[in-house]
C-alpha cells in the first residue's frame, strides 16, 4: 500500500476516493494498538490524510489558507515554547493521522525547515480522537465548517455529497457536520438512490459521465447534479439549454436593460463576487462560443 506522506514530506495528489480506501485498508490491518493516549507527538510521526480529513479543497481558498499559515508561523516563533493549540489526531491501528490542525502542522514544518531561521521543534501538542473512520471524518468536517477559517460553500456541499455516497450517516448528522441544509442533503440522497437503482438495472451511463458506474466517490457533487439533470431532460439537452438561455436573457434585459453592454468591467466584477469559480468557467464557455461564431462566419464567406 502506498503511504500517505507525513507533514515533513512533499504531499502527493490523492483524491478522496483513493485516500478513503487507503485508510480503510489501514484500519483493516492494524498493528498493536497504543496503550496510552499521548499529549505530544514527534512532528514526523503525524501523517497527513488531507483528501479525507481536510474538507477545504477549492482553488478560491488557497490565498486565504496561505495567509492563515503565515499567521500561525508567526505565532509559533513568538511563543516561548513554540507551541500552538493541540492538533487533533486519530490512531488508525498503524499510525497517527491528522484529523484537524493541518495548517498548524504545515506551519510547524515551515518553521522547522526554514533555512535562515529554523525553529527547533521536536514534538507538538496533540489531542487524541477516539472513534471510527467515519466518526473522524465527521469531526474534521464539523470543526472546519465552524472555525476561524471557514469552509467555502462549495467545499461544504462537496463534503456533504461524499458523506451521502458512503451511506453510513444520517441526514441530520451530515447536515450538522457540514452546515449544509437537510433539504439539500435529502436531494443528494435522492440523486444517490436513483444512481444505485440505475446501476442495479444495468442501464448505461454512456454519454453522461465517464466511469460513474464504478464508484460514486470518484464523482463530485457538481458532476452528479449534471448527470441527474441530463438524465431527466434526455436527448432534448440542447433544446432545453436554448430555452433556458432565452428565459435568462429576458430576465437580464428586464433587470438591467443595456447596462451590461455598456459596463462589461462592472459585470465581470459582479460575476467574480457572485462566484469565484464562475469567471474562469464562463471564460472557457464564451471562448468556445466565439470560436463557433467565427467558424460560422468563415463558412458563410466561403459559400458566398
Amino acid at each position: 500500500m502506498t503511504a500517505i506522506p507525513n507533514v515533513t514530506e512533499p504531499r502527493q495528489t490523492i483524491d478522496f476516493q483513493k485516500g478513503y480506501y487507503m485508510l480503510l485498508e489501514e484500519v483493516r490491518k492494524p498493528l498493536p494498538k497504543h496503550t496510552v493516549n499521548p499529549t505530544h507527538l514527534p512532528l514526523e510521526k503525524i501523517m497527513f490524510a488531507s483528501s479525507v480529513f481536510q474538507p477545504r479543497c477549492t482553488e478560491g481558498s488557497k490565498g486565504e489558507q496561505a495567509g492563515h499559515r503565515a499567521t500561525l508561523a508567526l505565532a509559533i516563533r513568538s511563543n516561548p515554547n513554540h507551541m500552538l493549540d493541540p492538533v487533533l489526531v486519530w490512531w488508525t491501528g498503524r499510525t497517527w493521522r491528522c484529523v484537524d490542525g493541518h495548517h498548524r502542522l504545515a506551519a510547524y514544518a515551515q518553521c522547522k525547515k526554514d533555512r535562515k531561521r529554523p525553529v527547533a521543534i521536536d514534538q507538538v501538542a496533540v489531542e487524541v480522537f477516539e472513534g471510527t473512520l467515519d466518526d473522524a471524518m465527521v469531526e474534521a468536517t464539523r470543526r472546519n465548517s465552524k472555525d476561524k477559517l471557514p469552509m467555502l460553500k462549495t467545499d461544504k456541499l462537496e463534503r456533504a455529497w461524499k458523506f451521502t455516497t458512503l451511506r453510513t450517516m444520517s441526514r441530520s448528522c451530515i447536515s450538522d457536520a457540514t452546515g449544509v441544509s437537510e433539504s439539500t442533503v435529502a436531494r443528494m440522497r435522492v440523486v444517490m438512490e436513483e444512481w444505485i437503482a440505475r446501476k442495479n438495472t444495468g442501464k448505461s451511463f454512456e454519454g453522461l459521465l465517464p466511469d460513474c458506474e464504478a464508484d460514486p466517490l470518484s464523482v463530485t457533487w457538481e458532476e452528479a447534479k449534471r448527470r441527474d439533470l441530463r438524465e431527466k431532460i434526455g436527448d432534448d439537452h440542447e433544446e432545453w439549454e436554448a430555452k433556458q438561455a432565452a428565459e435568462w436573457c429576458d430576465r437580464l434585459t428586464r433587470a438591467f436593460g443595456s447596462k451590461l453592454i455598456r459596463q462589461p468591467l462592472i459585470l465581470a466584477h459582479a460575476l467574480a463576487i457572485y462566484s469565484e469559480k464562475l469567471p474562469p468557467e464562463l471564460y472557457e464557455a464564451l471562448r468556445g462560443y466565439v470560436d463557433e461564431e467565427r467558424q460560422r462566419a468563415i463558412d458563410e464567406d466561403e459559400e458566398d
